[in-house]
């Protein structure tokens, strides 16, 4: 098994997927009246609307909590994808995360993508069979269509940034790299697929913050970098001109 995917109360699975082990529930829970109610396959809509017409108190609601998210992540799948509703209604996206933590602490890194979806439902449905790269583009759409999430990662070939974290790994190695290594790769990595001149770098990673350096502080920045992330292909001098990140596999 490569990957799985795991969805809280805003998604719903079709018996294939259930049936598949790829897809899991990270059910939220609801207390009427003292009686919990779990927002799962068990779930009676008819009676919970009985027992709330009968209770004199609200209802209340709780997220999955970070150790059940945790334990979700304990499986075999090499990468882990989950969806959950969005951050503004509920804390199921930040005890997701907070999971992650926990499972990283315990258990050491592994390949778990968070993704908000800003919605009370998924929004997007995917035709199976499908691309793990189609998913990941398609979640992707979603979150830029939203206009207020920060995308949390960028990435080139096996390179990427964790914008959270402040942290650049190659493949599955954490690369220790300078402020201005850092700065410098996360330009390019903005700008992917474009070419950006030797002067339009110097000004945004330098002269932005009023440092002036002259452009041998450039050369030997971008020769650390390269040296530190194994030479990639995937960063391509372009001669004369300045440089320019696109993926090559």
């Amino acid at each position: 098994m490569n990957y799985k995917v795991i969805v809280d109360s805003c998604g719903e699975l079709r018996d294939e997927m259930k049936e598949s082990g790829l897809f899991e529930t990270a059910p939220l829970t609801m207390e009427v009246g003292g009686v919990r109610i779990v927002d799962d396959v068990s779930f009676d809509q008819t009676d919970f609307l009985r027992r709330v017409a009968e209770c004199t108190e609200s209802p209340k609601s709780s997220c999955p909590s970070p150790e059940e998210y945790m334990k979700r992540y304990c499986c075999d799948a090499e990468r882990v994808y989950v969806v959950t509703l969005s951050a503004e209604l509920s804390g199921s996206y930040n005890s997701a995360v907070l999971g992650k933590n926990l499972y990283i602490e315990e258990y050491g890194k592994k390949e778990i993508h968070i993704f908000n979806s800003c919605s009370a439902s998924i929004g997007e449905t995917l035709i199976e069979p499908f691309e793990l790269s189609v998913l990941y583009s398609r979640i992707q759409a979603v979150l830029r269509r939203t206009g207020n999430v920060a995308v949390q990662y960028l990435s080139c070939d096996g390179i990427k940034i964790d914008l959270n974290r402040r942290t650049a790994t190659c493949g599955t190695e954490e690369i220790d790299l300078s402020v201005s290594e850092y700065e410098l790769l996360l330009y390019l990595l903005q700008n992917k697929g474009k070419t950006v001149t030797r002067e339009k770098i110097l000004e945004q990673v330098w002269d932005v913050n009023g440092n002036y350096v002259n452009d041998h502080t450039l050369t030997v920045t971008m020769k650390r970098l390269r040296d530190k992330l194994h030479q990639p292909s995937c960063l391509k001098t372009i001669r004369s001109v300045g440089y320019r990140m696109e993926d090559t596999i």
